[in-house]
């Protein structure tokens, strides 16, 4: 069934989305238990409040809360505060999101006395959700605070205080700056096994973040596998690396990874010449030891039997030579 104000609310959001907002919300207000339907705008919130006017809107709920208030109309003061709240978890800022939680927190406070239960779990569900991202702020903050001491460690290359202090960082929040830094202390340490394997997960949490491109991370894999002398490796993962350095338009670093593959290409190629010489070395000396092997035996063989003739028996068998 249609809402009797469905087209004052429809213009109210309407409204709302072109950045009027104190207009907006007294066009809500001013409709018979108008309050109720301000979650209509929630949706709004996330594509229409940005930096440049999201002061705007909290003047404007706090305006609207000035005029309000003074009627005690419980629900209406709930709902204000929600709203703000939500604002202020829009903007997905440290300081904001901890002031969206105190917000959720009075409007919460405020709900018993003024909400059905369908909206108090829902604003209850707000509320848990900005408190979850308050609690991942404070560990953000403190894993940063880690990674800034492990880089002053690491200039005084004391790479391995600089790894431990990058563990406790990771200990609080996946970060893959604090992988990547941990994977050049253990690169410096010459713990190569562990910095690839911290370089592989720097460049898993990043695109899981959707932060920077994987081929910073596979060349410096690529420059490992190329110390190791696994020049096959190196050839493959630098290879890839220069594809997507191109693709991303970075001739600057297409230009280096490029010139790291190009090195590791002629490696490759000196190591493969030089297998197929031992190889072929090997080969020969293998054949020449088995006509060693295959004569020592005839000599034995006729000296047994010129012992045998003698009565005597060979001390030692040869079979073990073949």
């Amino acid at each position: 069934m249609k809402d009797e104000f469905e087209d004052e609310i429809a213009n109210a959001e309407s409204i709302f989305k072109e950045g009027d907002f104190k207009v907006a919300l007294d066009i809500l207000l001013s409709i018979r238990q108008g309050s109720k339907y301000i979650p209509r705008l929630f949706p709004s919130i996330p594509e229409t409040v940005n930096e440049n006017n999201y002061e705007d809107l909290i003047e404007a709920i706090v305006e609207v809360y000035k005029h309000e208030a003074p009627k005690g109309d419980e629900r209406t003061k709930v709902m204000l505060f929600w709203l703000k709240g939500k604002t202020e978890a829009s903007m997905n800022h440290v300081k904001r999101m901890k002031q969206a939680k105190q917000d959720l927190e009075i409007a919460r406070g405020m709900a018993e006395r003024a909400l059905p239960k369908a909206e108090i779990e829902r604003l209850i569900a707000d509320l848990r959700e900005v408190q979850t991202e308050v609690a991942k702020g404070k560990a953000l903050k403190k894993a940063m605070v880690f990674i800034k001491q492990g880089r002053q460690l690491e200039e005084v290359k004391n790479y391995q205080g600089a790894i431990d202090l990058y563990t406790l960082s990771l200990k609080h929040e996946q970060i893959p700056s604090a992988y990547y830094f941990r994977a050049m202390c253990f690169n410096s340490l010459q713990f190569y096994d562990e910095a690839i394997e911290d370089l592989k997960r720097a460049m898993k949490t990043s695109m899981e973040k959707g932060e920077v491109n994987a081929y910073p991370f596979l060349y410096y894999i690529g420059k490992i596998k190329l110390k190791l002398s696994e020049y096959e490796d190196a050839v493959s993962t630098l290879s890839e690396a220069e594809k997507l350095a191109k693709a991303a338009g970075n001739s600057k670093d297409h230009a280096l990874i490029e010139s790291n593959l190009r090195r590791a290409e002629r490696q490759l190629q000196e190591y493969a010449k030089i297998r197929k010489t031992h190889q072929e070395n090997l080969h020969r000396s293998s054949e020449e030891l088995k006509e060693e092997k295959a004569f020592a035996c005839q000599i034995l063989a006729s000296l047994d039997k010129a012992d045998r003739s003698e009565g005597k028996a060979w001390p030692v068998s040869y079979t073990h030579l073949t």
